[in-house]
């Protein structure tokens, strides 16, 4: 059958059989060793991963008990909330000269199992009793989260001096039992 073809033709069909040995070749040995091979290379990064996790799972408790330390200074279990905000605005008041301007009724919004409350209130003074009052809200007395405090500055036309008001915004965190 090969006696009959040119040597240019021979060449040809020798290197038609040749990439269709390699390919079989290929397929039944080399794929299965590559193969192999990636998931050797995967399981060994596995296991480099698991030694590392027992301090991964220690620094998460850490992270996750900090997390719930922040929480639970602002979660509270009764209606009290306000009042005790109240209560503390109104002593801070009675001893600096800060004058409670506005302290609306409380907003509430439920969210994954927890009852966010909103309190917030208008004060009137200087800016250095102001930024106490905060201060001794967010860090002393811990009433609630301080989410925020907007401070506004301006003129009374009657008696044409500047008045600094602050409105604080306290965030209460309550646990919605089921």
């Amino acid at each position: 059958m090969f006696d009959k073809l040119t040597y240019k033709n021979k060449n040809r069909v020798m290197l038609v059989l040749a990439v269709a040995l390699l390919y079989l070749v290929y397929k039944l040995a080399v794929s299965k060793t590559v193969k192999v091979y990636n998931d050797f290379a995967y399981l060994k990064s596995q296991v480099i991963l698991s030694k590392n996790i027992d301090t991964k799972l220690d620094d998460l408790s850490k992270q996750l008990n900090a997390v719930e330390g922040i929480f639970k200074s602002s979660i509270t279990s009764g209606n009290n909330s306000q009042e005790k905000i109240l209560e503390t605005v109104t002593n801070y008041c009675k001893q600096k000269p800060v004058l409670l301007k506005e302290f609306p009724k409380s907003m509430m919004k439920e969210t994954n199992g927890y009852l966010v409350e909103l309190n917030y209130f208008t004060v009137e003074g200087d800016y250095i009793n102001l930024l106490n009052l905060v201060y001794t809200m967010e860090q002393q007395i811990k009433v609630g989260k301080v989410a925020s405090v907007k401070f506004n500055l301006k003129e009374n036309q009657q008696t044409k001096q500047h008045e600094l008001t602050a409105t604080i915004y306290v965030q209460n965190l309550k646990r919605i039992d089921s």
